[in-house]
C-alpha cells in the first residue's frame, strides 16, 4: 500500500458545489480514487441526513425498532453512497496532498534554496543532513522518490 492524495469535484460542471480531497493507503490511483468517493459519502452523510424507513412501504414512523409498526416491513438506513462526489477527478498523486498545503510545500522549498547556500561551507555543521532531509520532503510531497 502507498499513500495517494485525490481531490474530487463534488459534482460535474457544477464549480458551486465545490471539492473534496481525501489523502489515505490504497494499492493504486483507482483504489485510491474508489476509497476518496466512499469517504465523500461518509463525510457528506451527516449534511444530508435521511431517516430510517421501510423497506416495504417507505414509512419513516418507526419506534426505534428494526421492524415497520405498519406493515412490518424491515426498516433500513438510507445507503448515503448518492450522496458521494461524483464529479471528475480533478488532481490525483502519489504521496503527500500538497494541493492541501501549497504553503508548506513553497516554504520547504524556500528553505532548501536558502539553506543550499550554505552547502559546503566547513563552519556550518549539519547542514548535508539537513539539506538531504529537505530535499527528500519536498521530492515525497511532489509524489517522487520517497
Amino acid at each position: 500500500m502507498k499513500m495517494f492524495s485525490i481531490l474530487l469535484a463534488w459534482a460535474e460542471d457544477d464549480d458551486e458545489q465545490g471539492t473534496f480531497g481525501w489523502s489515505g493507503l490504497a494499492a493504486d490511483l483507482d483504489d485510491a480514487e474508489m476509497k476518496a468517493r466512499a469517504a465523500s459519502a461518509e463525510s457528506n452523510n451527516g449534511f444530508e441526513e435521511k431517516p430510517a424507513a421501510c423497506v416495504e412501504c417507505g414509512c419513516t414512523d418507526n419506534d426505534g425498532t428494526d421492524i415497520c409498526p405498519d406493515c412490518g416491513g424491515n426498516i433500513e438506513n438510507p445507503d448515503c453512497s448518492e450522496f458521494e462526489a461524483s464529479g471528475p477527478v480533478l488532481d490525483s498523486m502519489e504521496g503527500c496532498n500538497m494541493w492541501v498545503a501549497p504553503d508548506l510545500l513553497a516554504a520547504l522549498i524556500n528553505a532548501e534554496s536558502f539553506i543550499s547556500g550554505f552547502e559546503g561551507d566547513e563552519l556550518q555543521e549539519g547542514i548535508d543532513e539537513m539539506l538531504t532531509a529537505i530535499r527528500a520532503a519536498i521530492a515525497k510531497a511532489q509524489g517522487g522518490a520517497q
